[in-house]
């Protein structure tokens, strides 16, 4: 998933700020898709979603989702999904194949 120090705590595997919910050890992961950020959880790949529709705008996406998420989750989400390419590219699949109707 990447390369920060997975610390299991409560049910949950932490990679700095974002979660999935279990306990994974390399070299098991999760999908992308599960992967969490904030309390009590919105997912990278809607973060990814809203930022796409709020063209970039962090602190539209932290207001949208107010009290949920803060401006580091919402960068820590960015980092997840620039870390790895198949992380990413499960995240971009998922969104093209969902994507928001006007």
């Amino acid at each position: 998933m990447c390369s920060i120090v997975a610390e299991i705590r409560n049910g949950r595997t932490y990679y700095g700020r974002v979660w999935v919910e279990g306990e994974y050890k390399p070299p098991v992961f999760p999908s992308a898709l599960s992967v969490r950020v904030g309390e009590p959880g919105v997912k990278v790949v809607d973060v990814i979603r809203y930022l796409r529709a709020y063209d970039n705008d962090a602190e539209a996406v932290v207001k949208a989702w107010s009290p949920d998420l803060t401006v580091e989750d919402v960068k820590a989400a960015l980092e997840f999904y620039a870390l790895k390419d198949a992380d990413r590219q499960e995240i971009d699949a998922y969104l093209s194949e969902h994507a928001l109707s006007a």
